[in-house]
């Protein structure tokens, strides 16, 4: 009779049948690193911001590696997009004085120029009491 199975005879006399050999998979192990991910997309300059594809009806914020700047990009349905420019400034902490913004005053020089434009409008005052103070004839007396 013939066997559907071969028949081997081993080194030691027995024999086996010759069963399909099934390979096991191997799993492959990634390596694990320990960086977070900030969700920041870095880019050199406004120009790479440009170029940059994104899906339609989305906004994508990117942070110069050079500059302190963040473009945010707007990209709408029809595919069209808008790039905003943002400066980052480090705040130190204090809200009534900065010395790096020209545009922000100290309480000092806030009084002595409300002094000046008091004395500049008592100035004012005192010409147009001239100007407009009734005239006086020979004779006759002012109100008073």
């Amino acid at each position: 009779m013939y066997n559907s199975y071969p028949y081997y005879n081993n080194i030691y006399g027995g024999g086996y049948y010759a069963q399909p050999q099934i390979q096991q998979p191997t799993q492959q192990t990634q390596p694990i690193f320990n960086t977070q991910n900030t969700n920041q997309i870095f880019v050199n300059g406004i120009e790479d911001v440009k170029t940059r594809q994104q899906p339609f009806n989305s906004t994508y914020n990117y942070t110069d590696n050079d500059q302190p700047k963040i473009y945010q990009k707007q990209v709408d349905a029809t595919g069209k997009f808008t790039v905003k420019t943002f400066n980052i400034v480090e705040e130190n902490g204090s809200s009534t004085t900065n010395n790096n913004n020209p545009n922000i005053l100290s309480t000092e020089t806030i009084t002595t120029e409300i002094g000046l434009i008091k004395g500049e409008i008592q100035a004012l005052n005192d010409k147009l009491d001239k100007i407009f103070a009734p005239k006086q004839t020979k004779g006759e007396k002012v109100d008073g």
